[in-house]
């Protein structure tokens, strides 16, 4: 995904998690998705304890993420209910 300053990647599974979300919630977290290519850093994004290169946000679901400012990339590492991503 594209149209930002950031290019937005989302791995493999982050692309199996968005596909298998129901249509509204998939529509509200790809618009999400979409905004982090302008402002990979929002008001509500926040750092993982013990991992600061990764962030999480709220996008109707949780969505982990890392920001490769030296390349311009949005990394989409997960999405899902918070209680299965940090396993």
């Amino acid at each position: 995904m594209t149209g930002g300053l950031f290019e937005v990647v989302l791995e493999r599974q982050a692309r199996k998690n968005l596909a298998a979300l129901d249509p509204p919630v998939r529509r509200r977290v790809a618009a999400c998705i979409e905004d982090l290519a302008t402002q990979p850093r929002p008001p509500g994004a926040t750092e993982i304890r013990g991992r600061p290169e990764v962030l999480r946000i709220a996008l109707g679901t949780t969505g982990s993420y890392e920001i490769r400012d030296s390349q311009l990339i949005v990394l989409i590492v997960t999405i899902g209910h918070r209680r299965d991503i940090y396993r």
